[in-house]
């Protein structure tokens, strides 16, 4: 009797404390859940913890003191209560200031999920540091594609770039992937700006105002963005002898090695057949994966010996040996097309070819360089529950000469235009054509 009457008060407790938990559950207007300035600023802690503690190189491209100076300024930020995306918004710029596009919080799906009537609702991208509306829309027939915005609510356009490319963690804080990855996500990145408003005043290119309400967000059309195409894709062009073979990510890891394998054997064994004198290979917005499909595209397009990684990286034994190239690797001219969206292994790549002068580079700086942090584990916040991905060894190729803090430039510099968001052109690819023809 007195074991059942200590079972049932510790039961009575324990729905008493859960009971007192869910009562001191709170929500936003927008029914968002709320959490305590103090929970935020344990998990912000938390967060710079992992980060003096866990990672290999914290302190690369920012001193100790300013990174206590960001956080102690990150904290001030908080407000008494807090959205999971406030949260998000303010340890973004304390995380990115370590240099690593391998270290960042992981979103949960309720962090994106506000009303669909509060979104900002144009189609706009950033070209260079100007933005513009690249698709019209029939409910705003004054604001048709190629309109310039000054502002957004008085915060100028180039501002607001700068403003969120500090939240993107970037490698060597160079800023081609987080302006890469800020035009893939810009409503998003305004939405949060500006804290969900239900109204943007825009300043336009003639000075003229307009307001317009917060609505559906405008459905992009993913037909004018020559990035997001299928993974893997080969093509022979007869007619300007040219074979063009897209690789949009190396993240096959074991047994879907052999995928990546054969499609590249594949590739050139019929560029071989069909005698083709130029080779396109196409990675933009390849965000990596495993080094071992690099290499092995490596040595389909080198004509001299070469080493992948630096002696001083840990694993990957063979890919710090000199590596042969096939014996019946590419003779012709290649060009690969790199941009702002080639991370990590890509970064590695472009590093690779562009020392060994492999290829030809053509298109916009790479998001990644020869330097990287990887071998990563996820951290779960105390509160927010939020997971925090974290390097933690170092890898860099063998290559000298380079900066860390800058992406790889590409010998053919072409930036993305006006026209090939809204028009679906492809200006490096036209210009590849137009260097060939020469």
């Amino acid at each position: 009797m007195n074991k059942n009457i200590a079972i049932s008060i510790f039961v009575i407790l324990l729905i008493g404390l859960f009971a007192m938990k869910v009562s001191n559950i709170k929500y936003s207007s927008n029914g968002e859940l709320l959490y305590s300035k103090k929970d935020c600023i344990e998990d912000l802690n938390t967060i710079a913890d992992e980060i003096r503690n866990t990672h290999p190189a914290p302190f690369d491209y920012i001193n100790k003191n300013d990174f206590n100076y960001i956080l102690q300024n990150q904290i001030l930020q908080f407000k008494e209560e807090n959205t999971l995306r406030e949260f998000h918004w303010i340890a973004r710029k304390l995380i990115a200031t370590i240099g690593c596009g391998h270290t960042a919080l992981t979103g949960r799906i309720e962090e994106r999920q506000i009303s669909d009537s509060l979104h900002f609702p144009l189609d706009v991208r950033f070209v260079g540091d100007q933005l513009f509306i690249v698709q019209s829309d029939m409910r705003y027939p004054s604001l048709p594609s190629g309109t310039e915005i000054l502002s957004i609510n008085g915060q100028s356009s180039k501002s607001l770039l700068y403003s969120m490319m500090q939240r993107v963690s970037s490698d060597g804080l160079n800023d081609s992937y987080p302006r890469f990855y800020i035009n893939r996500e810009v409503d998003f990145f305004i939405e949060n700006y500006f804290n969900i408003p239900d109204q943007y005043i825009l300043t336009l290119a003639d000075q003229s105002t307009v307001r317009i309400t917060a609505a559906t967000a405008y459905q992009k059309s993913e037909a004018n963005d020559k990035v997001k195409t299928e993974r893997l894709s080969f093509s022979i062009d007869t007619d300007h002898d040219l074979a063009l073979m897209t690789i949009r990510s190396f993240n096959y890891y074991s047994a879907n090695y052999n995928e990546f394998r054969d499609f590249v054997d594949s590739s050139m064994d019929e560029i071989r057949v069909r005698k083709i004198n130029h080779l396109v290979i196409d990675i933009r917005g390849n965000g990596g994966g495993d080094p071992n499909c690099a290499n092995h595209l490596l040595r389909h397009i080198s004509k001299t010996p070469y080493q992948y990684f630096h002696e001083k990286n840990m694993g990957y034994p063979d890919l710090k040996k000199t590596i042969q190239p096939y014996d019946n690797s590419f003779n012709g001219k290649t060009f690969m097309i790199i941009d702002g969206g080639c991370g990590s292994t890509s970064g590695h790549l472009s590093s690779l070819v562009k020392y060994n002068k492999t290829a030809t580079l053509v298109g916009q700086t790479s998001g990644a360089t020869y330097k990287c942090h990887d071998s990563s584990t996820d951290i779960t916040l105390p509160n927010t529950q939020l997971n925090l991905h974290i390097a933690r060894m170092t890898f860099q190729t063998a290559v000298e000469g380079m900066t860390m803090s800058q992406g790889v430039v590409p010998d053919i510099r072409i930036e993305k235009s006006f026209e090939d968001w809204s028009d679906g052109q492809d200006g490096v690819i036209d210009s590849i054509y137009q260097i060939i023809s020469q």
